[in-house]
C-alpha cells in the first residue's frame, strides 16, 4: 500500500507539472498516457484467448487524439472532426471480416 501510495503521489506530480509546463507539453504528455494505457489494455486482452488488431487501435487513437488536440491549437472548425467516425468504425469493420 505504501508503494502504491508513493508511486501515486510520483504521478501527480508529473500530471502537474505537464499542465504547467504548457498545453504542447500537457498534449504530449496525455498523448503518450492514452498509449501506455491502450497497450496495458491489450496485454489485459490478450489473456483471455482474444487477438484484436492492435496496429488499427494505436492509429486510430492517436490520429482521434491528435485531430481533437489540432482542433484545438489551429482553431479550425469542427466539420474536420468528423474524419473520427469512420476511422472509429473502421475497428468494427475490421473485427468482421476478420478471417478467425
Amino acid at each position: 500500500m505504501k508503494t502504491r501510495a508513493i508511486t501515486g503521489f510520483v504521478f501527480i506530480l508529473v500530471m502537474i507539472s505537464s499542465l504547467l509546463l504548457g498545453a504542447y507539453v500537457f498534449t504530449g504528455f496525455y498523448m503518450f498516457l492514452s498509449l501506455v494505457c491502450l497497450i496495458e489494455f491489450f496485454m489485459l486482452v490478450k489473456t483471455t484467448g482474444i487477438r484484436p488488431h492492435r496496429m488499427i487501435a494505436y492509429f486510430t487513437a492517436l490520429v482521434m487524439f491528435a485531430s481533437v488536440a489540432a482542433s484545438y491549437f489551429f482553431q479550425f472548425e469542427s466539420k474536420w472532426l468528423l474524419i473520427n467516425i469512420p476511422l472509429f468504425f473502421s475497428i468494427f469493420v475490421r473485427e468482421l471480416f476478420k478471417k478467425s
